[in-house]
């Protein structure tokens, strides 16, 4: 089984569990922790370590606030997952959320991996 990556980095300033709730509506899980459970993907919503460091100066995208892991569990095609991971991003960009996707297929994914907002701060 080939197993398919993808770390997608958030920039929204709600609350972490607000964030967890809104990506197990998006894809239909069910909730472990802060882990979504869909029948091929697991997806880490966690707080991301970069984005509480304010000395950082590389890439701003490594700073959002949060990343969601969005990892296959089990044998799918690649155009499904690119699938799923799309409709998360765009979830997210649609309630003015910066979401940038770093993967080896960020190319295909919707904004070529970027969907940045501009109507928040």
């Amino acid at each position: 089984m080939e197993e398919f990556y993808t770390k997608i980095f958030v920039d929204a300033k709600i609350e972490l569990t607000d964030l967890i709730e809104h990506v197990r509506e998006v894809v239909g899980g069910i909730l472990s922790i802060d882990t979504v459970l869909t029948n091929s993907l697991e997806l880490d919503v966690k707080r991301n370590d970069l984005g509480l460091s304010s000395s950082y100066s590389g890439d701003e995208f490594l700073t959002y606030r949060y990343t969601v892991e969005v990892v296959s569990v089990i044998d799918i095609e690649l155009g499904e997952y690119l699938e799923e991971v799309s409709k998360i991003m765009i979830s997210l960009s649609e309630l003015g959320f910066s979401v940038v996707a770093a993967c080896d297929w960020e190319e295909q994914l919707p904004g070529r991996g970027r969907l940045c907002s501009y109507s928040h701060s």
